[in-house]
């Protein structure tokens, strides 16, 4: 926890945050499993914490580089997976 608030002070920023996605229907999205952005190549660029199926597929939270998620395009297991729909969260960020 320290290094984390030491380092937001420091650069003024988090590179990563939980954010929440729509995986579609079909993928196999399991918590744990590694979220791929083109920037990146074969480094993941973050990772499924809780997955829940939905009306159309299924929705999860990640923790993602902020920059992978600027760049809008996610995808699941492979740079070449299934893409991934950026959500809002249910909450306000200040």
């Amino acid at each position: 926890g320290q290094e984390i608030v030491a380092r937001t002070q420091y650069l003024g920023k988090l590179k990563r945050r939980t954010y929440r996605f729509a995986i579609p229907a079909g993928a196999n999205p399991v918590a744990g499993a590694d979220l791929y952005a083109p920037e990146f190549g074969d480094q993941a660029a973050g990772k499924i914490v809780n997955v829940a199926a939905a009306s159309e597929g299924f929705e999860a939270l990640a923790v993602v580089r902020s920059s992978s998620v600027e760049a809008g395009e996610l995808y699941l297991g492979t740079v070449d997976g299934p893409r991934l729909t950026l959500l809002e969260l249910p909450y306000p960020l200040d």
